[in-house]
């Protein structure tokens, strides 16, 4: 478990990372956003592997099943602030999940 709070970490500190160096080289705000999907992806593969390990399977099932819920909205060309604010609240979402595990 302490392996997979080490990746969704870094997840999530890479974007903020970039972001900061972006007032030292402007280019880097465009690969802190584009770091955003490598963030989801991991977020993603790190869901996956916690419900295999078998740790809070109800709240992962949740999430899993939000996650479906978003990209199916991307795909039907669902419109509005949605877009920008689900991703947020998704890795809010699992990072609670997988902190909150008593296992470490």
């Amino acid at each position: 478990m302490k392996i997979l709070k080490f990746i969704n970490g870094f997840a999530l500190g890479l974007p903020f990372l970039l972001g900061a160096l972006g007032f030292l080289d402007e280019d880097l705000w465009f690969w802190a956003a584009y770091s955003t999907m490598l963030t989801g992806l991991l977020q993603v593969i790190v869901a996956f592997c916690a419900l295999i390990m078998g740790h809070q399977r109800n709240l992962l099932i949740i999430y899993f099943i939000a996650v479906l819920i978003y990209f199916s909205g991307m795909f039907m060309n669902v419109e509005g602030y949605y877009l920008y604010i689900v991703p947020a609240m998704l890795a809010i979402f699992l990072t609670i999940i997988i902190y909150k595990n008593r296992i470490s």
